[in-house]
């Protein structure tokens, strides 16, 4: 009897990521800044679709929570002011947000959140994802949407 090799056996890789296939896109003139500090392409699609529709608000909201030390306060990416209407919005991009441990820290940090909005008697933060936000069109219909 010979002695043969075990074949090996591939491994098949689980991702629990998805991202989109990026498609090049016609130049939308973009300029990497909003209200004077760097903004990734989705928040700078959101906030032109708020100047677009005449809607105020603030670019990198730093809030402090109950548990926060000084200094340490959580970012949030708009505070949006809507006639009387105080909303926080946080725009969740491919890298970042996208897997089960990065949704969960999301689910946290929302829930460290909410509760100094209600105090300030803002309402719960909403998130706009990266796939509503691929063109400036998409911008413009997720902030009618919500506004």
């Amino acid at each position: 009897m010979t002695f043969t090799y075990p074949k090996k056996r591939r491994r098949s890789f689980k991702f629990d990521r998805v991202v989109p296939f990026d498609f090049p896109r016609e130049d939308e003139g973009l300029t990497g800044f909003v209200q004077g500090q760097k903004a990734s392409d989705l928040e700078e699609r959101v906030a032109r679709a708020l100047s677009n529709n005449n809607i105020r608000y603030q670019f990198r909201v730093f809030v402090p929570t109950q548990f926060s030390f000084p200094g340490q306060s959580k970012e949030l990416d708009f505070m949006v002011f809507f006639g009387l209407i105080v909303q926080p919005l946080s725009v969740k991009g491919p890298v970042s947000h996208s897997t089960s441990a990065q949704i969960q820290d999301d689910f946290a940090r929302e829930n460290l959140l909410n509760p100094v909005f209600a105090q300030g008697g803002a309402l719960p933060l909403r998130s706009l994802f990266w796939w509503q936000l691929e063109t400036q069109e998409d911008a413009d219909k997720a902030i009618r949407d919500l506004f």
